[in-house]
């Protein structure tokens, strides 16, 4: 969004050939930079507990534990298991319901 109206306020400079337009382009864009930097970053660090230590490490698990979970953060990953189980065919419901459950322990 911000860089969008700074392209927008540059193309109006350059349309008008208006220095002090292109002056106030590059205030806005350095205005912009220091607010996302010293405000949005780390209030969406703080609001989401994100650790940058473990996400510049490149951790599966960045989110540090705390007071707030994200919803998508609490569900099981599903893990597909392959193995080869010659006559795999031929069992019944209930053998192949214990070999699943020897994959779940």
């Amino acid at each position: 969004m911000y860089i969008g109206a700074g392209l927008a306020l540059a193309g109006a400079a350059i349309l008008y050939g208006s220095l002090s337009l292109l002056g106030y382009v590059v205030l806005f864009l350095l205005a912009t930079h220091a607010f996302v930097v010293f405000y949005e970053e780390p209030t969406l660090m703080r609001l989401f507990l994100l650790n940058p230590l473990a996400a510049a490490r490149g951790s599966p698990a960045p989110y540090a534990p705390g007071r707030y979970t994200p919803s998508w953060r609490l569900t099981m990953p599903k893990y597909v298991i392959e193995r080869e189980i010659p006559g795999a065919g031929k069992l019944s419901p209930k053998e192949l319901k214990a070999i699943s459950q020897t994959s779940a322990e």
